[in-house]
């Protein structure tokens, strides 16, 4: 995981010094792991959730969703090659053909 984010970072910032490289790499690596900390023991939980929090969350990811789905049909062809690049760059990443 620390070597997906360390590459990241030097994509992102190869192109200036190598010092500020290395404490931008430092950084990212270390801002990667306090949100993934943050995400796997959250500090605050709230067990309750209300009944009708259900129509109020469908409300708001519908349009959202809808949204995304018309774009991804209206750009097509350009979010095929997009996807397909990202993927080739999460394979590079992770080392795999």
């Amino acid at each position: 995981m620390q070597n997906n984010f360390k590459m990241l970072a030097r994509r992102l910032f190869r192109r200036q010094g190598r010092a500020l490289s290395k404490i931008c790499e430092d950084c990212l690596v270390m801002c990667g792991f306090i949100s993934l900390w943050q995400i796997i023991y959250p500090s605050t939980v709230f067990a309750y959730i209300d009944p009708n929090t259900g129509g109020y969350v469908f409300q708001i990811l519908f349009p959202i969703i809808s949204a995304i789905t018309a774009v991804l049909l209206f750009f097509k062809n350009q979010a095929v090659s997009v996807i397909k690049r990202v993927i080739a760059l999460v394979k590079k990443m992770l080392g795999r053909p």
